[in-house]
This record gives C-alpha cells, sequence and structure tokens, in this order.
C-alpha cells in the first residue's frame, strides 16, 4: 500500500501526487477532457450495501484523473474503503472527515486531505467515528451543513468532488445530498435493488425541497450487469420506465467482471490492475460518459412507492392518474 502524504499548503492547482504516482501512471495515455466550470460535486449514492457504489468512486475518480481533472474523493463511510481502495494506510491516517464533522471550529477539509498513488487525485478519508456522527451531531444546529460549508473552502481546487456515501439515508447522507450539486444512483441489476429505490427517490426529493433546491439526478449507474441473463436486461428496462429516472440512465453499464474484485483486493483503481479488462472498459467509458453530460437545471420529483418498480404501461397509468387529480 502507499503511504498517505500531505498536499502542499498552496492549493489543489499547484500540489504534487505522492512518490509513487509516477510508476501507477507509467502506460496508460487519455485524451483530456474539458474541465467543468463550476466545479462539479457528485454524491454517489444508495442505502443498499453491496451494489458497487464505492468502486464505482474508487474507478470514475481515477478515470477522471487520468483524463486530468483535478479529483477529490470523501469518504463518508465508516468502513472507509474509499480511502484502503486507493491504496492508503489506515495507520498513515492522522485527521479523518469526520474531525470536520465533528469539529469544524478545529479541523478544515484542507487539513484532513491527503495524497493519493495517483496523479491529479486526493482523498479526504474515512474513519469509524462516523458511526459515532448521527448520535453525537443529534442536538446540534447545522448539523445537516457541516459538509457543504466545509467543501466550499476547497471547491476552486477541484473539477470533480466525489462523495461516497454510507449504504444507509441517515445524517451523513443528508449532509452528502445536501452538499452535492447533483447526484449518481449506484445501482446492481438485481430485483432486490428495485426495492428500496423509491425510499431513495423520496429522500433526494425531500432534500431539494427543504435543503438542496439545486440538487439533481444526474445519472444511474449500473452496475454487476450480466449481458447473459434476461432478468438484467428486465431490471435495467424497469429503472428506465420511471418517469423521475427517463432519460438518466447511463447508456453505459458495469458488466461483472472478476477483475474488478481481484483489483480491489490490491486496493488499487481497476484500470491500474488490468487496463485491457472489462471493468477497466467499462468505468472509462462511463467516466466519458459523465464528463460529456450537459449541466441542466431540471427539477425532479420522485415517483409514488407503488409506482417505483412497475413495469412501463403501469408507470404511464400512474402518471396519467396524478395529472386527472392535479386538474381536478
Amino acid at each position: 500500500m502507499a503511504k498517505a502524504s500531505k498536499p502542499s499548503r498552496s492549493g489543489a492547482s499547484t500540489r504534487k501526487p505522492a512518490a509513487s504516482a509516477k510508476s501507477a501512471t507509467t502506460g496508460i495515455k487519455l485524451k483530456p477532457v474539458e474541465a467543468p466550470k463550476p466545479s462539479r460535486i457528485i454524491a454517489i449514492c444508495n442505502q443498499k450495501g453491496g451494489c458497487g457504489k464505492t468502486t464505482s468512486v474508487i474507478n470514475i475518480a481515477a478515470s477522471l484523473a487520468a483524463m486530468g481533472q483535478r479529483v477529490l474523493i470523501i469518504d463518508l463511510d465508516s468502513q472507509c474503503n474509499a480511502t484502503q481502495g486507493l491504496g492508503l494506510q489506515m495507520n498513515d491516517v492522522e485527521e479523518s472527515i469526520s474531525d470536520v464533522l465533528l469539529d469544524p471550529k478545529s479541523f478544515t477539509l484542507a487539513d484532513v486531505i491527503l495524497e493519493s498513488p495517483y496523479a491529479n487525485l486526493h482523498v479526504a478519508p474515512g474513519s469509524i467515528e462516523l458511526s459515532e456522527y448521527e448520535s453525537r451531531a443529534a442536538s446540534e444546529i447545522g448539523r445537516e451543513n457541516r459538509l457543504k460549508k466545509a467543501i466550499a473552502q476547497v471547491r476552486e481546487h477541484y473539477d470533480y468532488v466525489l462523495i461516497d456515501t454510507p449504504p444507509s439515508l441517515g445524517l451523513l447522507s443528508v449532509n452528502a445530498l445536501n452538499a452535492a450539486t447533483e447526484v449518481q444512483i449506484a445501482m446492481q441489476s438485481h430485483p432486490f435493488a428495485l426495492d428500496g429505490l423509491h425510499l431513495l427517490l423520496e429522500t433526494i426529493e425531500l432534500v431539494q425541497q427543504e435543503l438542496n433546491p439545486e440538487l439533481k439526478i444526474s445519472g444511474v449507474l449500473v452496475t454487476m450487469f450480466d449481458p447473459r441473463t434476461k432478468i438484467s436486461r428486465e431490471i435495467v428496462d424497469a429503472v428506465c420506465a420511471i418517469p423521475t429516472l427517463k432519460g438518466r440512465v447511463h447508456k453505459t453499464v458495469v458488466r461483472q467482471n472478476v477483475k474488478l474484485t481481484e483489483a480491489s483486493k490490491l486496493r488499487k483503481p481497476v484500470m491500474y490492475y488490468d487496463y485491457e479488462c472489462t471493468g477497466a472498459e467499462d468505468y472509462l467509458q462511463l467516466s466519458k460518459e459523465i464528463a460529456a453530460q450537459v449541466k441542466t437545471s431540471t427539477k425532479v420529483t420522485a415517483p409514488a412507492k407503488k409506482a417505483a418498480a412497475k413495469a412501463p404501461t403501469s408507470n404511464k397509468s400512474s402518471s396519467k392518474s396524478s395529472a386527472r387529480s392535479t386538474r381536478a
């Protein structure tokens, strides 16, 4: 594993990568993409565990960084998988994002950011103390705004800020959605993945209404897709049929690939493990698709619970019924 090191205080735009970054990027040359203005803050969410959320954060971030983008990962999961997945050793982490959230008067986000072994890619590491945030901050005013304020202080130094959220819809996820300009939903192509989708959409809508009216759903990342099975295709079709997500499911799906698991075991993005495998190919193409997205101000509304996982015909009739009741 690479040893974590602090960026220089002069700002992310002039920070040097960690010592091992040169060897990590050898042999990979990607065409640069245009940097977004202003920078994009993307929360990658799903309250369901095991959906490929953290794997997506790591590999999308690494791909964007290889395209010349300045990328920061914020690890909001107490399991710290995004931090460790970049090859950083938790024993070398002195301060973490939990310090920023629990003691914002003493720690800023710049205080805890570490360089990864890859050029242009930094991380605000997670820690086990994140599991205490909800209970310790329960009675404090403005607790849902702490991450947003912290990111505002460093946002100008990055083109992309990717937030890895915990597998829950608690206070940490609300902080992420409140701080983000957009949310990408990571979703496994499995029947169980549809079960809690309506709840996530309702949570996003609530955050839009009460905290962050500029938040939008910019995409759905389909992971663990098996092109050989009919059920995988049916799940994708069902998600595409949800009115809220119409036109937002990415064309590129992440296929099942054992190389992704092997890369995770070695604590590195898959493109630096096996550049020619389907996992690397899918995440590179998906990252290009995300980078090419056009910003819109369209606000989305979560569908009713019963309509979330229905077939296209059922959703259409549900939408018509809703329209009739509105006119009435």
